[in-house]
Order: structure tokens, then sequence, then C-alpha cells
């Protein structure tokens, strides 16, 4: 988040050994991020409510699994303010990429 800004945050509940989608938020919210955030979850979403109280974040949206795609789409379009668009960004080349585009721009698009 800190090298590219990001309209929202889709976390699961458990994140295995790394942590889990609460202390995720809680750590967002803590050093100043307002990122929208939704979590999704395959265990009980009351437990997924809970710890989300506990840690503050009543805000969240839960989002139980499996879903649809469009229904967590229609989530994440409830939650992103309407001036931020949801559509891909466009994927940043990597540096063999650029070079390549840059050799490509210098010959005129010649291939050799």
């Amino acid at each position: 988040m800190a090298a590219e800004p990001v309209s929202a945050v889709l976390t699961d509940l458990d994140l295995g050994a790394g942590g889990d989608g609460v202390e995720l938020i809680t750590r967002m919210r803590a050093v100043g991020s307002g990122v929208p955030a939704l979590m999704m979850t395959g265990s009980d979403r009351a437990v997924a409510r809970a710890r989300l109280a506990d840690a503050g974040l009543d805000e969240i949206a839960i989002v139980e699994k499996p879903f649809e795609f469009d229904h967590i789409m229609k989530k994440l379009a409830e939650i992103v303010p309407s001036d931020i668009s949801l559509a891909p960004r466009p994927p940043r080349p990597t540096p063999v990429a650029a070079v390549l585009d840059t050799v490509a721009r210098t010959l005129g698009r010649r291939v050799l």
C-alpha cells in the first residue's frame, strides 16, 4: 500500500501463519489508512463478526465463502467511494519489458 495506492483491501479472516485479516486491518488503521476493507471467511460468521468487534472494526463487511464473483464485486462497490474505479489497472511493466519497449521504440518498432 505504501508503494502503490489501492482502492480497497479484500482479506481473508484466516491468513495462515502470517496472521489474520483482523490484524491486517488493525495495522492499516494504526498507520492512518482509511482504505475500505472487506473480509471474507469460511469460518462461522458470528465468530468473524465478534473478532472484528473486539478490534473496534464493526464497520467492516463480511462475505461468507463460497461466494460468486458478482457478489464480491457488488460488496466492493458498496464500500469503495463512487469516484474510484474498480476496473483493473494495467500491469506495470517489469524491468525487462521496459527495456525491450525502449529498444523497440528506439528501433522504430523494427524487429532485428
